[in-house]
C-alpha cells in the first residue's frame, strides 16, 4: 500500500468530517426552528385563554356596551388567532419533518465517515503488516547467511 493513497484517504476523511460538522450544525438549526414554533404555539395559546378570561370573567350583571363590544370583538379576533394557532401546527409538522431528514442526512455522512476512517485503518493495518513481513525476511536472510557462513567454515 502507498502512502499517496494513505494521504487521499485521510483528504477524503476530512471532508467526509467537514460533511459531519455540517450535518450537525443542520441538525441543531432544525431543532432550533422545532424551539421556536413551540414557543409560538405556546404564546398564542396562552393569548387566546387569556383574552378569554379578560373578557369572560367579568362580573355577573355587568353588562355594559364596553362588556358587549369586548365580546364581539374576541369573538371576531378568535376564529383568525386558532388559523394562527392551526398554521403554526402545520409548521411544526414541517419543522419535525426537516428535522428527521437532516438527523437522516447525519446518519448517513456520519456512516460515511466512519467506513472511510476504517479503510484507513485497515490500509495502515496492511502496511505495518507488510512492513514487519519485510523486516522478518531480512532476519531471515541475515541468519540464514550466518549459518551458512559457519557451516562453510567448520567443513
Amino acid at each position: 500500500m502507498s502512502s499517496d493513497r494513505i494521504r487521499s484517504l485521510r483528504v477524503l476523511e476530512k471532508l467526509r468530517l467537514s460533511e459531519v460538522d455540517k450535518a450537525r450544525i443542520q441538525v441543531a438549526q432544525s431543532l432550533q426552528a422545532e424551539k421556536n414554533i413551540h414557543l409560538e404555539i405556546a404564546k398564542k395559546e396562552k393569548d387566546i385563554t387569556e383574552n378569554a378570561s379578560f373578557v369572560y370573567d367579568n362580573p355577573a350583571g355587568e353588562a355594559s356596551s364596553g362588556i358587549q363590544a369586548l365580546e364581539a370583538s374576541y369573538r371576531e379576533w378568535l376564529p383568525k388567532a386558532k388559523d394562527i394557532l392551526e398554521k403554526l401546527q402545520d409548521d411544526l409538522k414541517v419543522a419535525k419533518e426537516n428535522t428527521e431528514a437532516r438527523r437522516s442526512e447525519l446518519i448517513r455522512v456520519n456512516a460515511s465517515h466512519e467506513a472511510v476512517k476504517s479503510l484507513i485503518e485497515s490500509e495502515l493495518q496492511e502496511i505495518k503488516i507488510d512492513q514487519e513481513r519485510k523486516q522478518q525476511a531480512e532476519i531471515d536472510d541475515i541468519s540464514r547467511t550466518q549459518f551458512l557462513k559457519k557451516k562453510s567454515n567448520i567443513v
